[in-house]
């Protein structure tokens, strides 16, 4: 009998169990509760086209998504095994789209088995340079992930979340992740809600597996953005940040603090949409909030150097010229950028900030700054070649490059340093 009931509550879970089918590649996955599509597609290696990485900016990642099972005529008959249409997903979607069943991977929730249909890649983007001549943009590697991998929680046997916010588990999660897979640095922190939380953003911790990410939006109109507040760098998950970094730093570490650029930021304080909007009627307002962005950014990274931080890794994925167009790149987001890094070069002690190879190309094609190339000499991974020129007396710029590969060798170790 006890076997019976075994076996049933066995049937039980199975049959709660969900999938999501890939298409053309046939991939299958499990569903994890509060997976997107974005998510459960990024976690078993389908790439889905998303120039904002998934964080629900671009509108670019458009599936196609049927019930597993059933014939074309159900597609739309989506109530029952999908979530919601989100306000976002109407306004980048067309009516027809939307009828045809196609939906943007970062917001659909599937409720059941589904099969998404993923259009191919397109072929490498052009975008204009200051000249008027097209260049390739940059090719992210998305090497490695964010998640904190479930081997670090078993081997501490704490809470998943309390990585995420508490400084010696942070801080010893980062040192176990590196140690792991050979990397010479220790990165923190794992998620990019930081900077937009220490503002006030809501920022939901879904189930365990998943990135912490913004909830309902700080602001809904440009007028509100007056009220936004300095950083509290004493209390918070930023003070927690701060702290790991000091921790590592005591016994030795090397370390990386990845930082988001003003742009982003503000777009997980508003909705796009909003935003947008308000930088064609209202961009006093906007660029007011950019400024008290960027001056709180750096003195989060003068901390973090004060603290021991080696190595600042700065991102801008919501103000790239792919997605905001060469005007706005370089009028708000890569102006804000200059003016962070012009104020960034002055602080002691220093390091090194390395920005990501999609901004530093981007302010590369806009003329807004210029490049030039180190080769060193042996073998190393690109940790390594970025230790090799680390100095604590000054700020060095370099960029063109990915801070997810520093484990990575390098058959021609280089660096490209920025010049403004």
């Amino acid at each position: 009998m006890r076997l019976f009931l075994f076996l049933l509550g066995v049937n039980r879970v199975e049959s709660s169990v969900r999938f999501i089918t890939f298409a053309p590649s046939g991939t299958r996955c499990r569903i994890m509760e509060g997976d997107t599509v974005f998510m459960a597609a990024k976690r078993c290696g389908v790439k889905v086209d998303a120039a904002c990485f998934g964080s629900r900016c671009c509108g670019r990642c458009k599936v196609r998504i049927r019930k597993a099972g059933l014939p074309d005529r159900h597609a739309r008959d989506e109530k029952t095994f999908l979530s919601p249409l989100d306000r976002r997903e109407r306004t980048a979607l067309s009516r027809r789209e939307i009828l045809e069943g196609w939906r943007l991977a970062c917001m659909a929730q599937p409720l059941t088995d589904v099969l998404v249909e993923v259009p191919a890649l397109p072929k490498v983007q052009l975008i204009p340079t200051a000249s008027g001549k097209k260049m390739p943009v940059f090719e992210c590697n998305h090497a490695g992930s964010e998640e904190i991998p479930p081997f670090v929680i078993r081997k501490f046997g704490a809470s998943y979340w309390d990585a995420y916010q508490l400084a010696p588990l942070m801080s010893a999660a980062s040192a176990l992740i590196a140690d792991s897979c050979g990397d010479p640095v220790c990165k923190l922190p794992f998620c990019v809600t930081i900077e937009a939380g220490a503002f006030g953003a809501e920022i939901r911790f879904p189930e365990q597996g998943h990135l912490p990410l913004p909830g309902k939006y700080l602001f809904a109109a440009a007028e509100e953005l007056v009220n936004l507040p300095d950083i509290d760098f004493s209390a918070g998950r930023i003070h927690e940040v701060l702290e790991s970094v000091r921790l590592l730093h005591e016994v030795g570490r090397r370390i990386v603090l990845k930082v988001e650029a003003p742009f982003t930021v503000l777009s997980m304080l508003m909705d796009t949409a909003v935003l947008f909007r308000a930088l064609r009627r209202q961009r006093h307002l906007v660029e007011a909030a950019l400024t008290k962005i960027r001056r709180n950014l750096v003195r989060y990274i003068a901390l973090a150097f004060a603290n021991g931080a080696d190595i600042i890794s700065y991102a801008d994925p919501s103000g790239v010229i792919e997605f905001i167009g060469p005007k706005t790149f370089c009028e708000v987001s890569g102006r804000e950028t200059v003016c962070l890094l012009h104020e960034v070069e002055n602080l002691r002690p220093g390091g090194i900030v390395h920005i990501c190879g999609k901004t530093s190309t981007s302010l590369e094609y806009m003329g807004l700054c210029h490049f030039d190339t180190c080769v060193l000499p042996g073998r190393r991974n690109f940790a390594d070649a970025l230790l090799a020129i680390h100095d604590r007396n000054k700020v060095q710029f370099t960029g063109h490059n990915c801070i997810l590969v520093t484990a990575a060798p390098m058959l021609r170790p280089e660096i490209c340093f920025l010049h403004l």
